[in-house]
């Protein structure tokens, strides 16, 4: 796993782009091909800088640095056709095989790269499609014509679609500019937040390495163990509430509301570790934001409901109101009805 690791960092660090000779931490440019395939480049030159400070000291600062930059990379790609669920990992494995399919062929001058000009009125491109194709590849770089990103140059959806059959075309090809490394974009499937460091990561067994869905298999276990435990703790609580008699008092609907406290606030933690330390791919990607969201819309239905119970025993044990009163059971009346509503 190490070697996997340090692979990545050296392939990051072997200058494929000579053009980017800084981080840039601005919007990327993509008024044009050239601007987009630059601003790749560049963007491709700062994960290494991220991604070797990574691995050199994983801690939370230089997780979330490494995590910013990867996550750029979804401005310079067409994700229309993307679940908005999964585009930040579509988006970051694309930079990974856009990359590696760049490292195998002769890049063009960037000055040979068509900039907007080119395809104005009076530019040389003006009566062809808004789109280039890097050589030697199916990469391609179009304009857009509808949505929030109109007008600007991105990697094609088609482009985005077909990467995985680019990548195996392109197997027996050799690198370029460094020596050829057996499954980056494994190292990516792999990839890890600092509470899991490489150094432990790469204790894991062998077996437990093995991709299924998408996903390893150390993280399909950790996400069944998270959800184990977030289950049990939910069960306990649930149980320690339920003890006490039902009576109109703060201090017990407080206690019968510990419970759906606890849905929501933990259930939000192990989003954050699924996402952030975990960091799920594959099938799983969005499962911990559809669990959370889940798990809210449960604990405010459970909520509405105890507070449904609370609120007319508060006022019918009014003594200006009787029990047996019509207004007693026009309380109750309404306050299920809007319950059941929300």
């Amino acid at each position: 796993m190490n070697h996997c690791h340090l692979a990545l960092g050296k392939i990051l660090l072997i200058s494929v782009m000579s053009s980017a000779s800084a981080i840039d931490t601005g919007p990327p440019d993509t008024s044009s091909p050239r601007g987009t395939f630059d601003s790749f480049l560049s963007l491709t030159h700062e994960l290494a800088g991220r991604y070797t400070a990574y691995l050199a000291d994983p801690n939370q600062e230089t997780q979330h640095a490494l995590v910013r930059t990867i996550d750029r990379g979804q401005f310079l790609m067409n994700l229309s056709e993307i679940a908005p669920t999964a585009r930040r990992e579509v988006a970051a494995d694309a930079v990974v095989k856009i990359w590696s399919l760049v490292a195998r062929v002769e890049l063009p001058r960037s000055e040979d790269i068509p900039d907007a000009a080119a395809f104005g009125n009076d530019g040389p491109l003006a009566h062809q499609p808004p789109k280039w194709r890097l050589p030697g590849t199916g990469i391609v770089i179009q304009r857009v014509d509808e949505g929030q990103q109109t007008g600007e140059f991105l990697f094609s959806a088609q482009t985005i679609a077909s990467l995985d059959r680019y990548i195996e075309a392109a197997q027996e090809l050799p690198y370029l500019r460094q020596e050829p490394v057996a499954d980056l974009s494994g190292t990516l499937d792999r990839f890890s937040g600092w509470m899991l460091p490489p150094r432990l990561v790469a204790r894991i067994p062998g077996w437990a390495q093995h991709p299924i869905a998408g996903q390893v298999v150390w993280k399909w276990l950790l996400i069944f163990a998270s959800l184990a435990l977030y289950g049990l703790l939910v069960i306990m609580v649930w149980r320690w509430a339920k003890h006490r008699k039902w009576d109109s008092r703060a201090i017990t609907l407080l206690r019968k509301l510990t419970t759906p406290l606890v849905v929501l606030v933990f259930m939000r933690l192990v989003r954050v570790f699924l996402n952030e330390q975990v960091q799920t791919t594959g099938v799983a990607v969005a499962l911990p934001d559809y669990l959370a969201e889940l798990a809210t819309g449960v604990a405010l239905v459970w909520v509405v409901w105890w507070l449904a119970v609370w609120i007319p025993n508060i006022f019918i044990g009014s003594p200006r109101v009787s029990a047996r009163s019509l207004n007693a059971g026009m309380v109750r009346l309404i306050v299920r009805a809007i319950a059941v509503l929300a």
